[in-house]
């Protein structure tokens, strides 16, 4: 008999747990992990209004890339970044809203985001592999932001050429023998790992 995810959770960390679940497409255990990270940071500004230290906004979206931020603080290192149908849930925005919330962490807080992303490019696997006769490496991605961004980051470089991003199998291919500006070739532009 399986194990109830959300035994542990208060009844109001339990329904926002299943709201995750059921309108944010999570899977349970990632659902805890949200939920967990909300309460911890909503615990913390509610003392930190009462005793006076802390910061209020005077825009919404202020509060929520503030707020988000920390919920990201707060999560595991190895957590991925929230996808816009997790944000949308927490924050109960839309999806677009989401996205654009997102969009303003990432340019607000780069150096944290690009931390972040870094974490999960760095952990990528790339395997090579031979494909119509042409050697690739196809690059596996746990974290969707991270793919999007080493995506970015090879094109940056100038190896857009064979470059293919596969959002569904989160895999980048690219051809083993091109090279960017510096001389690296994509598995070694990204740091990322060889299997």
């Amino acid at each position: 008999m399986a194990t109830d995810p959300f035994s542990n959770l208060t009844q109001p960390e339990t329904e926002a747990a299943k709201a995750l679940v059921s309108d944010g497409g999570c899977l349970p255990d990632r659902a805890v992990a949200l939920v967990q990270a909300v309460a911890e940071v909503a615990a913390v500004e509610a003392l930190e209004i009462v005793a006076g230290t802390a910061t209020v906004s005077a825009s919404i979206i202020d509060t929520r890339v503030t707020r988000l931020k920390r919920i990201i603080d707060y999560l595991p290192d190895d957590a991925r970044f929230p996808d816009p149908y997790e944000v949308g849930v927490i924050f109960r925005i839309t999806t677009r809203q989401a996205q654009s919330l997102i969009n303003t962490y990432q340019a607000r807080y780069s150096a944290n985001y690009r931390e972040h992303v870094d974490r999960h490019i760095k952990a990528a696997i790339a395997r090579p592999t031979t494909v119509e006769k042409r050697n690739k490496w196809v690059i596996e991605f746990s974290d969707p932001a991270a793919l999007d961004f080493a995506y970015d980051t090879l094109k940056r470089r100038g190896l857009s050429k064979s470059l293919e991003r596969d959002r569904t199998a989160l895999t980048i291919t690219v051809d083993r023998a091109q090279n960017d500006r510096h001389g690296l070739d994509a598995v070694a532009a990204l740091g990322c790992q060889v299997k």
